[in-house]
């Protein structure tokens, strides 16, 4: 029987995923905690509950210390690229756009970044909930 959660550093810029899809762990939580379980079952027919429970319980132990590979979007993720503040992050781009607003943010870094919602969503991130946390709320099967 295969893994279920897999890391590669050549896919989803080695996150960790659900075996045989692009769902990274935390993709899977946050869809869960924002739609439920069943729902996510719903919309990804694919996904086997023990496989969803899987990447949860994944994320919930916080096994992705152990392999030293955590999640695009994820707290851990940010610290190990040495980001520690939304401060940290605006400082590596020059610019800063957002999907849902004509905000711009600009600063000394290099590059331009777009990101979804608006810049108050970008600062809600960083003080949200980390991945894990999310996990211990969504508990065991259901």
């Amino acid at each position: 029987m295969a893994e279920p959660i897999v890391i590669d550093a050549e896919v989803c810029n080695g996150s960790p995923r659900l075996n045989g899809t692009s769902l990274t762990v935390y993709e899977i939580v946050a869809a869960c905690d924002e739609i439920g379980r069943r729902a996510f079952l719903r919309e990804y027919p694919e996904v086997e509950p023990d496989d969803l429970d899987a990447a949860i319980d994944f994320c919930r132990t916080r096994r992705c210390d152990g392999v030293g590979a955590h999640c695009d979007g994820c707290s851990l993720r940010a610290a190990d690229d040495g980001l520690h503040s939304v401060a940290d992050f605006v400082r590596q781009y020059r610019e800063i756009r957002f999907l849902d607003s004509d905000e711009v943010i600009a600063s000394q870094g290099e590059g331009i970044i777009t990101l979804p919602g608006t810049a108050a969503d970008m600062e809600d991130h960083w003080r949200g909930e980390n991945g894990w946390e999310i996990a211990r709320r969504l508990g065991g099967a259901p």
